[in-house]
């Protein structure tokens, strides 16, 4: 079976850097995530929960998508957004939706992003897979 391949996502307002990241500096991103949504006024536990998933997009990029990848945040109107770059390529449109296997191992890392984030956004491309993660305000 094959999906259509949904529209590329909107690119930001602003002018948002991308920075590299790879195992060894995941680590130092996070923290800067962590910064940054506390700083745009978030409390502590949605704070908390959105680094998480930025961390579980990054580390997916590191172990899934070639080793290495790119990341930026930035605030959008009501929203805070985390998006991560990399050579991955996700087939399934409903990865992330459906409920791991207890008996699996690996795999929750999609599936906890859709948990903690408002709003997730994949898309696969030949040049490599871009997940874009919401929080509102």
């Amino acid at each position: 079976m094959t999906y259509d391949t949904p529209s590329p996502l909107p690119t930001s307002s602003d002018d948002t850097g991308f920075s590299a990241f790879d195992e060894s500096s995941i680590r130092d991103r996070r923290l800067q995530v962590a910064e940054a949504v506390g700083a745009a006024g978030f409390g502590p536990e949605r704070s908390d929960d959105f680094t998480l998933a930025v961390n579980e997009a990054m580390n997916n990029s590191v172990f899934h998508g070639g080793g290495s990848g790119e990341i930026a945040f930035w605030s959008e109107g009501d929203t805070f957004l985390c998006e991560v770059r990399d050579h991955g390529h996700i087939d399934d449109p409903l990865a992330g939706t459906v409920p791991p296997a207890r008996e699996q191992v690996g795999g929750r890392g999609l599936w906890i992003m859709n948990h903690l984030c408002d709003l997730v956004q994949i898309r696969s491309t030949s040049d490599g897979q871009v997940v874009r993660l919401h929080l509102y305000f």
